[in-house]
């Protein structure tokens, strides 16, 4: 009777050491995983990534039985889903060997992933499409904000973020939310310088700034108090009795419209793609109005017109509701990128008849939108490509902080700089 009894209590013991030495293992593999994600907070390399989750794994193994054997079957970093997967495995002698039991081992295997779980950040990018921008750092510039929608959104439903796109140049068009924003009807176009279906993606409105008691701010827009208007007239300069005046340019404002907030990656990296100067009469937009993008990009994260952006009759959806301002975790950023002084503006009070009020109100007025939305509690990252010093000094006021304005004169360098920026919103956390 003594075989049987033994062979009860090999069982026991050894039954023991296996469910200690799974949890032993596991443990080890889900700490090795989340080290090696982390570390794309900091680096987007998948190579220390794996490192980092193979050091991690055997650090952690210390509290493992003293003869336990393990090893890791397989660790692969992906840099695109921001993850890191473990496989690994361990085994143990067995109480009385193989005499009673039939084997000399006991294994046990665990797996886990682990990656960059994505906030849920609203994050605005303001994209330089002027003609000073070479068609070879368009594409750069492409590249970056492509990759700053994969980090932003992620590919985890429910738990990343969103993307709006609000590219000038000497100008901005707002599609047919130009025309609500303006008091038209969907579709309008007695300009004549696009398609008339309703939110065709190269629907044209180019706008003009907003003036009166609102003009700095994100109030709703509604009949009494809608957001400029809209250019009607190319390159022309009409002038009042009391010298004040409108620099209508449409055939300088992007073909590309606003986009208004999307939670979906391929939309995005599809508009950011699609990004193009006017194609009308071969004009580039060769002047830079960045005020206008800066608080278009605030119009998109603001609460304030959620009745603009979820209006399905000028193309608007549910989906593009910003969520109310104070949320910590719900973190409102706009991402602004110029190559250029801003120096082109439209109603009076933001241009001017002589160089000095050329630059300074559209610059100024820059400043205010940027601290106004700060305010607000939108955070504000700057991006200088090959800007001069009068342009990066807008940019540090804009962005506030040393740490959020960023400079290169390399347009390869961008993608490396949105990045840097887009690992701010990341969290990290066990995927399975």
């Amino acid at each position: 009777m003594l075989l049987p009894l033994a062979a009860v209590a090999g069982f026991a013991i050894d039954g023991t050491r296996q469910v200690s030495l799974k949890q032993h293992l596991q443990h080890a593999v889900d700490a090795a995983v989340l080290a090696g994600a982390r570390s794309f907070k900091t680096d987007f390399s998948t190579t220390l990534a794996e490192s980092i989750a193979r050091e991690s794994f055997l650090a952690n193994l210390s509290q493992a039985p003293n003869d336990a054997t393990c090893a890791i079957d397989q660790v692969t970093a992906d840099r695109t889903t921001l993850s890191v997967e473990i496989g690994a495995s361990c085994s143990i002698p067995m109480t009385f060997g193989p005499g009673i039991m039939g084997s000399s081992e006991i294994g046990v295997s665990a797996d886990a992933i682990a990656g960059a779980r994505h906030k849920i950040a609203d994050v605005a990018m303001v994209v330089d499409l002027s003609g000073s921008m070479s068609n070879a750092e368009l594409a750069d510039l492409k590249a970056a904000a492509k990759r700053a929608a994969e980090v932003i959104i992620g590919d985890q439903r429910a738990q990343g973020g969103r993307v709006a796109l609000a590219p000038f140049a000497s100008g901005v068009n707002a599609g047919d939310f130009g025309n609500l924003v303006t008091g038209r009807s969907s579709g309008d176009d007695p300009e004549g310088d696009n398609e008339t279906r309703p939110h065709s993606v190269i629907e044209r409105v180019c706008v003009t700034e907003r003036t009166g008691p609102d003009t700095y701010t994100d109030a709703e827009p509604v009949a009494g108090n809608y957001v400029g208007s809209v250019i009607t007239a190319a390159d022309a300069i009409t002038r009042g009795a009391a010298g004040s005046f409108v620099q209508p340019s449409e055939t300088s404002c992007p073909d590309s419209p606003i986009l208004p907030l999307v939670g979906d990656v391929a939309t995005a990296k599809a508009a950011i793609d699609g990004l193009q100067r006017s194609s009308i009469n071969n004009r580039s937009g060769t002047n830079t109005a960045g005020h206008m993008g800066i608080v278009w990009a605030w119009y998109l994260l603001s609460p304030n017109w959620t009745s603009v952006w979820t209006n399905t009759s000028f193309g608007g959806a549910a989906d593009h509701a910003p969520h109310p301002y104070g949320d910590p975790n719900r973190p409102k950023v706009v991402i602004l990128m110029t190559d250029g002084f801003f120096q082109f503006g439209f109603e009076e009070q933001f241009t001017g008849d002589n160089w000095a009020h050329e630059t300074a109100r559209p610059n100024n007025a820059a400043r205010q939108y940027c601290e106004n939305m700060r305010a607000a509690g939108i955070t504000i990252y700057a991006i200088g490509y090959g800007t001069n010093t009068d342009a990066e000094r807008v940019l540090r006021d804009c962005a506030d902080d040393p740490s959020r304005f960023l400079t290169t004169n390399v347009s390869s360098e961008l993608t490396g700089l949105y990045e840097q920026i887009a690992r701010d919103f990341l969290g990290i956390g066990l995927i399975e």
